[in-house]
């Protein structure tokens, strides 16, 4: 006689495997996500990067706020995953809300201006979370360095040490 089919015992060693796969790949595609959620930010905080580099390149000083700047207030620059965005002396401040994953709602992400040291009319460069500063830059005068309170797992890879 011939067999036809899987085994009762086959069957429950593929399950196992498969629930074992979904396991691992169910919170790293959750880390996945997240990311993409924090990277939101950093797109829409481009225009403020732009408006605090502008406002510095013309006037030798960092705007002390959102109007400065030339922005709309910090309220009304909200996204799907974006609470606000704000500019306090210089640094670009992200705050996170609305739909975003409960892992990071309310977290914020700080973007540091920095220039080149000794030079007053170099670019901004911009140090973005838990990142380390180029070498030979400093933060920008008037400016006071934000931190980041986002877990280093939910960083942009430009974002990390």
């Amino acid at each position: 006689m011939k067999q036809q089919g899987f085994t009762l015992i086959e069957l429950m060693i593929v399950v196992a495997i498969i629930g074992i796969l979904a396991a691992v790949a169910i919170p790293a595609y959750q880390d996945y996500t997240i990311r993409a959620q924090v990277s939101e930010g950093l797109n829409m905080a481009g225009e403020a990067k732009a408006s605090v580099s502008d406002f510095y390149s013309n006037r030798g000083r960092l705007p002390s706020g959102n109007a400065s700047a030339g922005l709309p207030t910090a309220g009304s620059l909200t996204g799907n995953y974006v609470d606000n965005i704000a500019v306090n002396s210089g640094v670009v401040t992200i705050t996170y809300g609305n739909r975003v994953n409960n892992n990071v709602a309310s977290s914020t992400l700080a973007l540091n201006p920095f220039t080149a040291d000794g030079c007053g009319s170099c670019p901004v460069v911009w140090v973005c979370g838990d990142a380390t500063a180029p070498s030979g830059t400093s933060i920008i005068s008037g400016a006071t360095a934000a931190t980041t309170d986002l877990l280093a797992k939910y960083l942009p890879a430009d974002c990390r040490n």
